[in-house]
């Protein structure tokens, strides 16, 4: 069985998620392998698939499911749509997700996990400003476009679905500031692949109640 190791919240692991289920492609669900003593921690997501073939890292496994399972294909049906769903992709996946995402997980989520404290208020601050930025962005694209990067649904617009799922997870985006990205947002989660992604749940942390309402 083909096995993706993850943590639910995490943006990189939501990507591998959705990729998987847009292409309707059965896995496991794992947390992180505890490594032996001295061995590198396993990263996240790392896929292990049914040929025995296992990769880590986010971008390396959406091209290699993207050219072992070309149906549908979701980097791209040309040079010029490829490229611009690979710029899209970095930018809401490495950029945002380094400066937004991922430091308000840690502060939201994993540090009350790990009974680390109170989320830091200057981290946060900094954090939800920059977000209008990104917000903003997809707003702009999506005004002009059918999907974000073109014409087809692709890595870009799952890329930017992973970090605003997290976000609203913690309920963190004004709604009623983003029509536009509203419109997107309820658009993609129809989409079959975003039902285990809305039925996420962290024990003692729930998620406000239209997280998981596709008319919200």
């Amino acid at each position: 069985m083909r096995t993706l190791y993850h943590f639910p919240l995490d943006p990189n692991c939501r990507i591998i998620r959705l990729m998987l289920g847009e292409k309707r492609l059965d896995f496991r669900e794992a947390p992180p392998s505890m490594p032996v003593p001295d061995a590198p921690v396993m990263e996240i997501p790392t896929l292990e698939d049914v040929n025995g073939a296992q990769f880590p890292y986010m971008m390396v496994i959406a091209e290699y499911l993207d050219e072992s399972y070309p149906e549908p294909p979701l980097i791209g049906r040309d040079i010029i749509e490829r490229a611009e769903a690979r710029r899209l992709t970095n930018y809401f996946a490495v950029d945002m997700g380094g400066r937004v995402t991922k430091p308000i997980l840690f502060e939201k989520v994993q540090k009350p996990m790990a009974r680390l404290g109170a989320p830091d208020s200057t981290t946060m601050r900094t954090a939800v400003q920059l977000s209008t930025k990104y917000l903003s962005a997809i707003e702009e694209l999506y005004e002009h476009r059918n999907w974000i990067a073109g014409g087809s649904y692709s890595l870009a617009d799952i890329a930017a679905v992973a970090q605003i799922s997290v976000l609203d997870y913690v309920d963190l985006i004004e709604w009623d500031r983003y029509p536009v990205l509203r419109r997107w947002y309820a658009r993609v989660k129809s989409r079959r692949a975003m039902e285990a992604i809305l039925a996420d749940r962290i024990d003692g942390l729930p998620p406000p109640k239209h997280y998981s309402n596709v008319d919200f």
